[in-house]
């Protein structure tokens, strides 16, 4: 539920701040007064597009804070911890805030922390549903009497089951024409591969080999030069004038000095250890000396192989390293072309299977549909003759469609004759102005206890009727206020008096700025404002009588 609302600076709102009561509010006002600038409010809160130009003139921002009251929300409120946006020392308060800058761009933050407009799209819109006075427009169309009457049946599995069943069918359909397609070049690709699958055959590359290759390549190229520097190297370790030679040199001079100075011991044995390190490394660089191949013609057996390699990669335009890669894609797409048949059969087997799994999960949403349709029009015709349609009656028609969509094959069309003896129609073909606004409260009063939407806001949905359908329009409301929070924006005293609340929107304006303000009306404001909904703004002891009696009649059963 929407609790509070506050504007900073928004339009011709440079400050307000509202509280929300449960029940049916009314909110009204002359033309123009910013009773539209709520919505937009409302709207930036729920993550509608933010205009600059929204900026109360001459102020760098504006700044709209909403707080909802969530403790029958455990789904929302899960959807919130998981996203770290729950406040955990009030989990049942969701506080929403909406910056919008004179220079361009908006902020937005939940529970005081940043998040983005898409995801106040995700979660605002949970909480309240604003109708426009062109919602009873779009109620006339097909495709929204079908969601209306799904949201009704509260199947969602059942719907999503359609949907991916579809989903699953085209995809195999889209596969096996893909595959169709692919047969009628078959035998040509087959060709091509084949005469490919030959050249690699002839080289069966592999990326070790290949690397091994390389390595065996530059030792070979370069025996001679490697050879050499480990000749040059045994002979500074254990030539003429070497560091062997030279360790035992001194070791001859020092070892009979200990007998002198016992402490040269210490050096004498750390140079008897160097003497043998380079003993070890002497002969271990000859081994490895004594093993280089000299082989011209290994070499050149290294040499033709890395060239058959890098042909083949030329020819392919790839590195060497890819050939064995390349061998088993030709491989893969060789095997499935000369297994294409086969696969086609499989395919076609597996396309028929979910097309039958498809309708038969369609069939059911269409006999789910049709069983929701009756006790929805059952619900709805109950309701019609409290709000001065007696004889109308009402239902909803659900035909099979040709056309298989992810939505099921189902047309769905909301029925309706106001006249006794006169057939059911289309509501598009009926309905007038008033009783379109009639049945789509009716609706709104039925379908809401299928959805856990708190706060119903209508804009004007009213306009257009007046005297005794306005008042049965503000029952409706009255009636729907006890089981959701509604705010409505009207220009009928008439709805105006059945509400529980009456706020009151109010533009002044001086020489240099013009504020809206708004106003909690108590008993006495608000019989003078129904007045001037009644009789203009000179109120007379008839108009202020007539709104009196008018407020009364409302609050009686």
């Amino acid at each position: 539920m929407l609790s509070q609302l506050t504007i900073r600076n928004l339009a011709v709102i440079k400050q307000v701040d509202i509280s929300f009561e449960t029940g049916f509010t009314a909110l009204t006002g002359e033309t123009g007064a910013g009773k539209s600038i709520l919505l937009d409010a409302l709207g930036l809160i729920a993550g509608n597009r933010a205009d600059s130009g929204m900026v109360r003139h001459g102020e760098k921002r504006a700044d709209i804070q909403a707080e909802f009251t969530i403790a029958d929300h455990p789904a929302l409120q899960r959807l919130l911890e998981e996203e770290a946006l729950l406040d955990e020392e009030s989990p049942h308060t969701l506080h929403v805030r909406r910056v919008v800058q004179a220079d361009g761009g908006s902020r937005a933050w939940i529970n005081g922390i940043r998040v983005t407009a898409q995801q106040l799209k995700e979660i605002v819109p949970q909480l309240l549903e604003i109708h426009s006075q062109h919602a009873h427009q779009q109620l006339l169309d097909s495709t929204q009497q079908r969601r209306l009457l799904d949201g009704w049946l509260n199947a969602p599995e059942l719907l999503a089951m359609v949907a991916e069943t579809f989903q699953r069918w085209q995809r195999l359909q889209h596969e096996l024409e893909t595959l169709r397609s692919q047969q009628h070049e078959q035998a040509q690709r087959l060709a091509a591969l084949t005469l490919q699958l030959q050249q690699f055959a002839e080289l069966a590359p592999s990326r070790d080999e290949y690397e091994t290759l390389s390595q065996q390549h530059h030792t070979l190229a370069h025996a001679q030069e490697y050879e050499q520097g480990l000749r040059q190297a045994i002979e500074a370790l254990d030539g003429n004038d070497s560091a062997v030679s030279a360790y035992s040199q001194a070791l001859a001079e020092l070892e009979p000095l200990t007998s002198i100075n016992p402490e040269l011991e210490n050096t004498v044995a750390q140079l008897n250890e160097q003497l043998i390190v380079a003993q070890e490394l002497a002969r271990d660089l000859t081994h490895e000396a004594d093993s280089i191949s000299h082989d011209p013609e290994a070499l050149a057996q290294v040499e033709a192989r890395l060239a058959q390699y890098h042909a083949l990669a030329k020819h392919y335009l790839l590195d060497p390293e890819a050939l064995e890669e390349k061998h088993q894609a030709l491989q893969a797409e060789y095997d499935q072309l000369s297994n294409l048949d086969t696969t086609l059969d499989t395919l076609e087997m597996e396309v028929a299977e979910g097309e039958t799994a498809y309708r038969n999960a369609a069939e059911q949403l269409s006999e789910a549909r049709a069983q929701a349709g009756e006790k929805l029009a059952q619900e709805i015709e109950a309701i019609l003759p409290t709000i001065g349609l007696e004889k109308a009656r009402f239902a909803v028609e659900v035909t099979p469609t040709a056309t298989p969509q992810k939505h099921g094959m189902d047309q769905v069309a909301f029925m309706v004759t106001t006249n006794p003896g006169q057939p059911l129609q289309p509501l598009k073909k009926v309905a007038s102005g008033g009783e379109l606004a009639r049945i789509s409260l009716a609706l709104e009063l039925v379908l809401t206890s299928s959805r856990g939407i708190d706060t119903l806001i209508f804009d004007e949905v009213d306009v257009g009727i007046g005297g005794g359908v306005a008042e049965q329009v503000g029952r409706l409301m009255q009636r729907l206020g006890t089981q959701r929070q509604v705010l409505a924006i009207t220009h009928q005293p008439q709805v105006a008096a059945c509400a529980d609340h009456h706020l009151h929107i109010e533009k002044q304006s001086s020489e240099t700025e013009t504020e809206t303000h708004i106003a909690q009306l108590d008993e006495a404001t608000r019989v003078q404002e129904l007045a001037r909904m009644l009789g203009g703004q000179t109120l007379t002891d008839t108009t202020l009588r007539h709104a009196e009696e008018l407020l009364g009649a409302a609050r009686r059963p």
